[in-house]
């Protein structure tokens, strides 16, 4: 836990005591505002995330609690940042917007009168590939500088998604019933795989932080994984409506969702081996975007005319713990996470390794009703 324990000097296994079951448990946020999202991103640790709709978007500083709207109108259709959350890009309907604050100011960069459906970047945010699909041009644009210029290249189709390593140079784009690779940050790319059949085709893509594990999920179709840096790829799962994918920095934990049919909502699928297998974790109204966390313990989805969905690991240990050695736990030099409801009961250990508990309002020094300085 992030302020917490480190159980690794014990010899206790996260899934025997449940401490990782990842995407187990969801927790609806903004409830009783229903709004067709269309997609969220989020920074390494989770903590700084923003999730877009149709008209607006909105940002989250505490791990998708609460939201702040940033009341700038626009069809938008994807967003990312950079690891830390610091630097951010959000694309739609003939924008393209950038921040390097986190989010809380954004400045205008579009160009050209294209539905951009997708943006994807480096982990330091300096390397950026947007795409347009549709009508109004199947166009691949490259960003060297932070999303500042933008540079075209030429390879056309109907693009709807991209991904990338963390460094920038592996990159991956997928159109309607294409595949495309760039092996030299986004300069030159290469066909690699394609499908065929009337109503299906490639919907998202993400990728491991060194871009050797892909997964590209299809919309009507099913979901086609690779782990050599995207040259070959297997077929997993069922035919489904797959909408989007996302996976942590090492590739093992995967989570896509799934949008509705006339029969039956969508939901939420978890895979904990590579996108091997898949399980049914939730359901929700029509699923339309998802993203974690490095590690795959903090994620979020957002549902086509319904609520932004999230989900945390490590949430508790379910029997006795018999320890024989120490627990060893972070020293806090700034507050660990907000002190509310949600956390409290929670402990931590302030820089001079002082114990203090959340009590539902604030952090107290145990057996006290003294506030923790840390």
């Amino acid at each position: 836990l992030e302020g917490g324990a480190y159980f690794g000097r014990v010899g206790i296994k996260e899934n025997q005591w449940e401490l990782s079951n990842y995407g187990s448990t969801w927790t609806s946020k903004m409830t009783g505002i229903d709004r067709s999202w269309y997609s969220v991103a989020m920074s390494s640790d989770g903590k700084i995330q923003t999730a877009a709709d149709n008209d607006q978007f909105y940002v989250s500083t505490d791990y998708g609690n609460s939201w702040i709207p940033k009341n700038i109108s626009g069809y938008w259709q994807s967003v990312a940042m950079s690891s830390d959350g610091k630097i951010q890009t959000i694309v739609g309907y003939q924008k393209i917007y950038i921040s390097i604050n986190y989010g809380n100011n954004w400045i205008d960069k579009s160009i050209g009168n294209y539905l951009w459906q997708s943006v994807a970047m480096s982990s330091d945010g300096k390397i950026q590939t947007i795409v347009s699909g549709g009508n109004d041009g199947n166009l691949i644009y490259v960003s060297t500088d932070y999303g500042n210029s933008w540079n075209a290249k030429p390879y056309a189709d109907s693009w709807h998604s991209v991904a990338m390593s963390s460094d920038g140079k592996i990159q991956t784009a997928i159109g309607s019933k294409n595949i495309r690779i760039s092996k030299n940050y986004g300069n030159t790319w290469y066909g690699i795989k394609s499908i065929s059949g009337e109503g299906i085709f490639f919907h998202s893509v993400a990728m491991s932080s060194d871009g050797k594990i892909q997964t590209a999920v299809v919309y009507g179709g099913q979901i086609y994984t690779s782990m050599d840096y995207g040259n070959n790829w297997n077929i997993k799962d069922f035919n489904r409506k797959w909408y989007s994918v996302a996976m942590s920095s090492d590739g093992k934990i995967q989570t896509a969702v799934v949008g509705s049919t006339r029969q039956e909502w969508g939901g939420i699928y978890i895979s904990t081996d590579y996108g091997n297998t898949w399980n049914a974790k939730k359901s929700i109204k029509s699923g339309a975007s998802v993203a974690m966390s490095s590690d795959g313990k903090i994620q979020t989805a957002v549902s086509h005319g319904d609520m932004i969905y999230v989900s945390y690991a490590d949430s508790s240990i379910k029997g006795n713990v018999n320890i024989d050695g120490i627990i060893q736990s972070k020293l806090n030099s700034s507050v660990p996470s907000t002190c509310n409801s949600t956390t409290k009961g929670s402990i931590a250990l302030t820089s001079s390794a002082k114990m203090c508990i959340c009590d539902g309002s604030n952090w107290v020094l145990v057996n006290t009703t003294t506030n923790c300085t840390w």
